[in-house]
């Protein structure tokens, strides 16, 4: 719950359910990514650049924004339709 409000200023509303864990293997030989899905949740102010976290905002995911990473969009595509996680991000 703390890694929540520290990432992106929000309070989870319920528990949060483990999607997956994930290899990322372009970040680092032995990076790992746990993402968890959050349907509701309370935002408490806007997240401010710190030294881990450059831009933090929520979009649509039918809006994403030009950038948003193959990983990122086959994370989202694996949790709208449903689909077991890929091991690596």
């Amino acid at each position: 719950m703390r890694e929540f409000r520290e990432e992106a200023e929000i309070v989870p509303e319920g528990q949060p359910r483990l999607h997956g864990l994930y290899r990322n293997v372009v970040a680092a030989p032995r990076d790992h990514v746990a993402l968890f899905v959050l349907p509701a949740f309370t935002m408490l102010r806007p997240k401010a650049p710190d030294r881990e976290i450059a831009a933090c905002d929520f979009f649509p995911v039918d809006a994403l924004p030009e950038g948003t990473t193959r990983g990122t969009r086959a994370r989202l595509r694996e949790i709208r339709d449903g689909l077991p996680p890929d091991p690596n991000w």
